[in-house]
């Protein structure tokens, strides 16, 4: 659970935001308003990222992670578009609209991890701006959230979370999480987690 902002760092144009947070479990949330089956044509954000100190998120292993995963999300969702019902990527090309919605996109997560459900969790008003000025109706956004060991070496746990918003609704209409291991490396831990999580929505 987040609860206070450290700081915030930019890694080549990814904000990653620096908090307290706790280990991540596989969770689930739906909206009652309709099948998640219906959700298609998804625009997505990249990815946020959370880090528990300054020092795990300026590590070699942090800045990996980030470049890493942003890399997998672009390649699985380009790739497997059809698959994950993927229709484009959202670039706000003005930086200051970029920094609010990535400030609202991480209080939205808060909100939904913090209550533990979706259940009239409203889009804040930048986002909401942003999704209702579109001709799209879903727009996914993904939270990384890593725990490393001390020596900041190695992570001792990365948890994957996922929403997704509905511009017609104002709403979330679906959250889940994963912290599926895997060895291989960055790219195959985000897209074992992105399965694992998508299962739910079949």
């Amino acid at each position: 659970m987040y609860k206070k902002v450290l700081g915030l760092i930019l890694f080549s144009s990814t904000f990653v935001v620096v908090l307290s947070c706790g280990s991540g479990t596989e969770t689930v949330y739906k909206s009652n308003t309709g099948s998640t089956e219906n959700i298609k044509n998804i625009s997505y954000f990249a990815p946020v990222y959370s880090f528990k100190d300054h020092e795990s998120s300026t590590s070699r292993k942090g800045k990996y992670l980030v470049v890493y995963t942003n890399h997998a999300a672009d390649s699985l969702f380009r790739v497997e578009s059809e698959r994950y019902r993927i229709r484009k990527k959202i670039l706000p090309e003005d930086q200051e609209v970029s920094l609010k919605i990535l400030m609202e996109l991480d209080s939205l997560f808060e909100e939904v991890i913090t209550r533990e459900s979706i259940k009239d969790v409203q889009i804040p008003p930048v986002l909401s701006s942003l999704l209702n000025d579109s001709s799209e109706q879903y727009f996914m956004g993904i939270l990384v959230t890593p725990e490393m060991y001390r020596q900041h070496s190695e992570f001792k746990s990365i948890t994957y979370h996922l929403l997704i918003m509905d511009s017609v609704t104002d709403r979330v209409s679906f959250y889940g999480r994963s912290s599926k291991r895997k060895r291989n490396g960055y790219v195959e831990r985000f897209n074992k987690n992105m399965e694992e999580i998508y299962k739910s929505m079949e």
